[in-house]
């Protein structure tokens, strides 16, 4: 089963209603578009106007958008939103294409029908997550969490309900543990009082009085975690282990099994079988749509940089690429030196190297355009680990753990660490550390939906232009 992320959940049909009026509303507004513009509604239309909501309501429930309904609208969550839309709209246009019913199909009213929806998801979003909040305050959907085991994983987990702002209407009733207070470690939280002992726990689970407990015992005590599990297996309560500090470090993929024999991915790419397939057919498109920007960005910045320094328009640099194998990346000149060797100094906000245009292309990104044509080259991908020089790569591997993980995908020309403010200089080991687990995350968490959020937050990235240079 792959490894997905958790979300606090009830089983009420409250999670029913959000994709039904997102089903109708898709769909209305279709129609409403075709009589806006005062066409005629066909069977081509309405055949679209179902596969694109049907497509809508599939992504939207593989990717967690309903089931998790209690989340706050945070703008991770609305960008996942439209990206589901986005492609669901354009998955849309091409099973017209291939039913050969574009040509019935009136751009204008299409153009219509894509922002109106968008607008209207959005809204019903907002609005929907509104209400949960108000019913929330006058204690309906509360979910009710307890924690068996009082130790430093407890406290680590109450701190992520705490600080997470998805867990809002989750309500952590204490924790359970077969020691007395006086054997227990010093509680940080007053969310964290003794609630009994694990045969207390079994019995209020048994009463109802638990919706999610989580088991924070060390894989050691495992005879321990068994008794408990089977006599929970008599309730109704959702049960989840908290794997202890070596499982949970080591682990970074997904599980799977080979035959009956359930197994671990420790360290794997997702870039297999059909999955590789799909992010080269995504790079492709993405690269090719954006041809019509391309092609004039890259005349205007070759010229610049031609005219105001000397030297080479475009160079390239050697970077590590996917596997480890050695690549060459293009850019264009942002200095007047093209470093390439064992010892590479990062630029600095006010480095003097820069030339009169490179700053500026730099804190744009412009200097990184040339890279889409190794994008086209299937050297690199347009969204994926940031390329750092050989000489960094062979700093910082033996500085970060699972450093060269990063490595198991093809390089990007944008990330996951980019749009969370990882960009440009890392003059301390926490930062580039924090990028490492940013590339990781990527890897663990790869989808097509989030290819399209972080292209999205990229170019928002770019406007604001923080932390380039």
């Amino acid at each position: 089963m792959p490894n997905r992320e958790f979300y606090f959940s009830k089983n009420t049909k409250i999670a029913v209603i959000l994709p039904v009026i997102d089903f109708v509303v898709i769909t209305v507004l279709l129609a409403v578009s075709a009589w806006v513009y005062d066409d005629t509604w066909s069977d081509q239309y309405a055949i679209s106007g179902f596969s694109a909501s049907f497509l809508f309501i599939f992504l939207g429930n593989y990717f967690g958008l309903f089931n998790q309904y209690l989340k706050p609208p945070l703008r991770g969550a609305r960008v996942k939103l439209i990206s589901c839309w986005f492609l669901a709209f354009m998955l849309t246009l091409f099973l017209a294409f291939l039913r050969k019913n574009t040509a019935s199909h009136s751009r204008v009213i299409l153009t219509m029908w894509f922002a109106s929806s968008t607008f209207m998801l959005y809204f019903i979003d907002y609005i929907w997550h509104y209400l949960i909040k108000k019913m929330q305050r006058y204690g309906r959907n509360k979910i009710k969490v307890a924690i068996a085991g009082m130790n430093s994983f407890a406290f680590d987990l109450t701190k992520q309900i705490k600080d997470d702002g998805y867990s809002q209407g989750v309500v952590i009733n204490g924790v359970y543990d077969d020691r007395t207070i006086e054997r227990l470690p010093e509680v940080p939280f007053e969310e964290l009082k003794l609630l009994g002992s694990f045969d207390d726990m079994v019995e209020d689970a048994a009463d109802g009085k638990l919706d999610v407990l989580f088991v924070t015992l060390p894989f050691k005590a495992e005879k321990r975690i068994l008794e408990i599990l089977k006599k929970l297996a008599n309730t109704t309560v959702s049960v989840y282990i908290v794997p202890d500090s070596f499982v949970f470090e080591m682990i970074q993929g997904d599980l799977s099994s080979y035959g009956k024999i359930p197994l671990i991915e420790i360290f794997e790419t997702p870039f297999k079988g059909i999955n590789t397939f799909i992010k080269r057919v995504e790079d492709i498109v993405v690269t090719l749509a954006l041809m019509p920007i391309l092609v004039p960005a890259l005349s205007v910045v070759a010229v610049l940089v031609k005219a105001t320094s000397k030297g080479p328009i475009i160079f390239s640099q050697k970077r590590y690429g996917i596997n480890g194998d050695v690549i060459k990346i293009w850019k264009f000149r942002s200095m007047t030196v093209c470093e390439d060797g064992g010892d590479i100094q990062q630029a600095k906000v006010d480095d003097k190297r820069f030339t009169p245009i490179g700053k500026f292309i730099r804190k744009t990104s412009l200097d990184e355009l040339p890279q889409f044509i190794n994008v086209l080259q299937g050297r690199m991908s347009v969204v994926g680990p940031r390329p750092h020089a050989v000489a960094h790569n062979e700093e910082y591997r033996g500085l970060i753990a699972g450093y060269m993980m990063r490595h198991k995908v093809k390089p990007g020309i944008t990330g996951l660490a980019q749009v969370n403010g990882y960009r440009g200089e890392t003059e301390n080991i926490s930062k580039m550390k924090r990028r490492v687990d940013c590339d990781v995350q990527y890897i663990r968490e790869w989808s097509i939906v989030l290819d399209l959020e972080i292209i999205l937050r990229t170019v928002l990235v770019v406007i604001v232009g923080k932390n380039a240079h």
